[in-house]
């Protein structure tokens, strides 16, 4: 059998006892590295780790529960069912966006990456489905053992699980192509107690760089010590406030009589400060003493662990994601102070970002580097990316989508020059970018044979793969989103461009319906959609209705945009041409006034605009919906005037609208809770609800 064998730290390294070299596990054995000696993991990985050591006794019970658990009841619902009050660690564990920055990396399907520190196997499970091969790295045997439990119950063959220390990993030298440190380098100054944790980090990153292939990158997530939580009093690694912002030797004497516990440094006995954490130009320079001399850095919004939006460190790139912060019912309007002071203060974020993904290269390209998507453009896009020389990119995306979209433009200019839809380590998500891109070339296609249309869309370029990867392509739309442009106008004046625009998109929603009547091509919504919710199913008049309603939708067989709202519409101030991006929804045998009540409902965040209010307190969205749909005053006339004048092209009778705004309801619910956006399902439902206490108040009588 393997036996420790390490005289500094026994806990942190597993060594066979043949010839002393690291071991390596896969979901079947385990093995040595070097000799190649082996012995099966049929029982589970031995213990030979004390986590107590790390986390604590009650947190190593729990993990070992957990693992039982995964191993009887599955590891996904092992999972769901025992962290389902801590919404960050349900993420961190299942959420394959995590790796949202793959997209950005433009990695072949036979890279071999190493991900350290992989936790409970997340990371590791999505590049697997990315790379072409894994090793993850943990010291702690009960992470290993679960992250094998559920690689084993996924089918996943192309991973080797490693029981060693980040310190010193058993790796040849220029072996792996992508190395992910996520979450990793601020605690590596608590594993080698005995140097400066500067200099411990120095080692490590040193390490890495020497087992890096030659033009390799190194993904680091990490917090900005200087970051503006730091600044409003947000907990440091040490546990407690501040610390990151003083001189390291202060925080250590303040850590001395600091009555406040760290809930994780539980190595650092005598209270040292050691998870040292830098601003931008101090992880230059650290890496810089590394051996990468070629970095870039990513603002991670809203964090290295939820790296939804990755947003270039650089003025515009900076101001142009705070202009373009999603305004739909999904979220409420984001008028708190702090979000206003972070769009006043849009360009210091470079600055004072919180968290940053970083990817630093290994090689001696010159310092200008471009994104590493750009070489492959060139190649798949000659004619459109051609002209890119110093290009950036912006990505952005949501908790388990199934697709990223990538703003690729000029660094000199900053505006966009193509979009990028990005598949995902998701299932299906390669089928779901080609099957948008068919529907984006089907509309232009319809819309190239009409002389006189409301409306445009974006000009799809061409679809291509990049190792396990799909990427389609078009170019940007024209102008602002409109509730960007509507935001713009003056105060006096919003509600009624709002009002002549929205009745312009009533007019393009009915063009599309007609446009799309009877194409086979468009598929059909699934039966998931038409269910009643559980917190809805003890009215029996909902499941009649929306049994009813089904069979009328199918009956007409209308396609519908699917995801209609006002952030997906784009008009060109000079010209006031409309463009409709992301056809990813489009869908047959949806209701009539499907797509209306959709630009309705993305409108809701807006009611109120433009009125001088004396109250400092805000309105709430579902405060917003009943204004707008159950109220008496001008929004909800300018409601009830946009759906009466959709009725009667769409052949709908204005005594069914209520029918049609409870079940539109319920569909966005269920599409939604497909989604996997339980914020936004949530909000929905709450509508419903609401909606049902108030049938009397009704914008028009039923």
């Amino acid at each position: 059998m393997p036996v420790l064998e390490n005289e500094t730290c026994p806990r942190l390294r597993l060594r066979c006892l043949n010839c002393g070299m690291g071991l390596v596990m896969d979901v079947q054995q385990v093995s040595c590295s070097h000799c190649g000696a082996s012995w099966p993991v049929d029982k589970g990985i031995p213990r030979f780790f004390d986590p107590s050591y790390y986390w604590g006794e009650h947190a190593r019970e729990r993990a070992v529960e957990l693992l039982e658990a995964a191993e009887r009841e599955g590891w996904h619902r092992a999972v769901e069912a025992r962290v389902a009050g801590n919404g960050n660690m349900l993420l961190s564990v299942l959420d394959w966006q995590r790796t949202a920055w793959l997209t950005l990396l433009g990695l072949g399907s036979d890279a071999v990456a190493l991900d350290v520190g992989c936790g409970h196997g997340a990371i590791t499970e999505s590049l697997a489905r990315t790379v072409g091969w894994v090793y993850a790295l943990e010291a702690i045997p009960e992470r290993l053992e679960f992250t094998r439990v559920r690689l084993q119950q996924e089918a996943i063959r192309n991973v080797s699980l490693v029981q060693a220390s980040a310190l010193d990993p058993p790796f040849p030298d220029k072996f792996f192509d992508l190395i992910v440190v996520n979450g990793v380098l601020e605690w590596v100054g608590e594993w080698g107690p005995e140097r400066d944790p500067r200099a411990v980090q120095l080692g490590f990153l040193r390490r890495l760089h020497r087992i890096l292939k030659d033009d390799g990158v190194v993904v680091i997530g990490i917090e900005n010590r200087f970051g503006y939580p730091a600044f409003l009093g947000g907990d440091d690694h040490s546990g407690v406030p501040y610390t990151n912002l003083m001189p390291r030797a202060l925080a250590s004497l303040y850590l001395r009589f600091a009555n406040k516990p760290s809930h994780r440094m539980t190595i650092g006995r005598r209270r040292q400060y050691r998870t040292y954490t830098y601003g931008e130009r101090g992880y230059r320079r650290l890496l810089a003493d590394s051996g990468f001399d070629r970095t870039r850095f990513y603002w991670a919004d809203p964090g290295y662990n939820e790296p939804y939006h990755l947003v270039p460190l650089t003025r515009t790139s900076v101001l142009n994601h705070l202009r373009a912060q999603r305004m739909e019912p999904s979220q409420v309007l984001r008028t708190d102070w702090r979000f206003v002071a972070r769009k006043m203060l849009g360009w210091t974020l470079r600055f004072l970002a919180p968290e940053f993904v970083i990817f630093a290269r290994k090689g001696v390209a010159p310092a200008s580097m471009d994104d590493p998507l750009t070489p492959l453009l060139r190649r798949a896009l000659p004619r459109a990316a051609g002209e890119l020389e110093a290009s950036i990119s912006t990505q952005s995306t949501y908790q388990f989508s199934r697709r990223n979209v990538i703003l690729v433009g000029d660094a000199r200019e900053g505006r966009p020059r193509l979009v990028l839809k990005a598949s995902t380590p998701a299932h299906a998500s390669k089928e779901l970018i080609q099957a948008e891109f068919r529907n984006l070339v089907l509309v232009a296609d319809n819309l190239g044979r009409q002389s006189d249309r409301g409306f445009e869309v974006p000009t799809p370029l061409g679809i291509f793969q990049v190792g396990r990867s799909c990427y389609a392509a078009q170019l940007p739309a024209r102008g602002d989103q409109l509730h960007r442009f509507i935001a713009r106008q003056p105060r006096s004046q919003c509600f009624a461009r709002l009002r002549t625009e929205l009745f312009r998109c009533i007019g393009v929603a009915v063009e599309m319906a007609r446009m799309f009547h009877g194409k086979d091509a468009i598929a059909p919504v699934g039966d998931g959609w038409w269910t009643v919710p559980v917190e809805l199913d003890s009215a029996p008049a909902l499941r009649e209705m929306m049994s009813e309603t089904r069979s009328e939708a199918r009956a007409l067989d209308a396609a519908q945009h699917g995801d209609f709202t006002v952030e997906n519409i784009f008009i060109e101030p000079d010209t006031g041409r409309l463009t409709v991006i992301d056809w990813e929804n489009l869908s047959r045998g949806l209701p009539a006034l499907y797509d209306v009540l959709t630009l309705l409902l993305s409108v809701v965040p807006l009611v109120g605009m433009g009125e001088r209010r004396f109250s400092s307190r805000r309105r709430t969205l579902e405060e917003q919906f009943l204004t707008a749909f159950f109220g008496t005053g001008r929004w909800t006339g300018l409601f009830r005037e946009l759906l009466l004048a959709a009725c009667e092209p769409l052949s709908v009778a204005p005594s069914q609208l209520w029918k049609a705004v409870v079940a539109f309801l319920i569909l966005r619910i269920n599409q939604f809770e497909l989604r996997r956006s339980p914020v936004a399902a949530q909000t929905h439902m709450k509508f419903v609800v609401r909606a049902l206490e108030h049938k009397e108040k009704f914008l028009v009588r039923t």
